[in-house]
């Protein structure tokens, strides 16, 4: 992990109290390049709620701490998750698939992927869909942002919008 990256998140003050971490913070920091186990040993010294402001946040610290990041946050922040990145973090982002519907691009093969856990009412506005596809999943889809967001023709409404 990049010390340049860290070093605004760190809290030096209480850090450097531990010459012995300070000094392993140092030699590493020469390369730029701190090891997953020494982030671990100076964790505690590590602002994450901080970190979770900032969207350019890299992959890597958000795979190896998504326990300590706050996802929403960083997703309001308009922080890019990679589609590996969601399949593998299913559960540190259970609460935040009403923003990943409406800030992540989505091709129709990942919502398909996803559509479980998606926010059907956010997609259908923020997602971009082919007929074929919302009538696929037209007992998911909200018709109303269907109707008002997405380029589809009235003869298609008229014959698949469910009925009231």
């Amino acid at each position: 992990m990049s010390l340049k990256f860290l070093r605004s998140y760190v809290n030096w003050n209480l850090l450097l109290q531990d010459p012995v971490l300070t000094s392993k913070v140092a030699e590493a920091g020469k390369s730029d390049n701190l090891s997953y186990q020494l982030v671990e040993e100076i964790s505690s010294y590590i602002d994450f709620d901080e970190m979770s402001n900032n969207p350019n946040t890299p992959e890597n610290i958000l795979h190896n701490h998504s326990h300590r990041l706050d996802f929403r946050r960083l997703l309001l922040n308009n922080c890019h998750l990679s589609i590996d990145f969601i399949r593998s973090h299913g559960v540190a982002l259970n609460k935040c698939w009403d923003l990943i519907s409406s800030k992540i691009l989505l091709s129709e093969k990942e919502m398909e992927e996803f559509s479980y856990l998606l926010d059907w009412r956010i997609a259908s506005r923020y997602q971009k869909m082919s007929e074929r596809f919302i009538k696929k999943f037209k007992h998911k889809v909200d018709w109303e942002n269907i109707v008002k967001y997405q380029d589809v023709s009235n003869d298609f409404i008229l014959e698949n919008c469910p009925k009231d």
